[in-house]
């Protein structure tokens, strides 16, 4: 049996989500390192960026690795979110 989950980032519309926009392509580029990275464990992962979203899809024969990898993966998410924030929060103060 084959398990699958599926995460996407999504920026907001229109001129407010400008700078989201820019955060989730920083966030992609930073997580497709990580993939090349993580190429030999038991999940497979893909990760698609288009217009304003970051789409993450995860498939594992096992429900624990699946569990496992979304757990990383999410992480790195939202670590990856949080220093483009505070790079671009210390380059305004400058």
């Amino acid at each position: 049996m084959r398990f699958e989950a599926e995460f996407v980032l999504e920026a907001e519309e229109g001129k407010e989500g400008e700078g989201e926009e820019e955060t989730i392509k920083m966030v992609y580029e930073s997580l497709k390192a990580e993939r090349e990275e993580k190429k030999k464990r038991g999940a497979f992962v893909e990760l698609r960026f288009k217009r304003n979203k970051l789409r993450l899809c995860l498939s594992s024969e096992d429900a624990v690795t699946l569990r496992a990898a979304a757990n990383t993966w999410l992480r790195l998410c939202k670590i990856a979110v949080e220093m483009v924030l505070l790079v671009r929060e210390q380059e305004e103060k400058e």
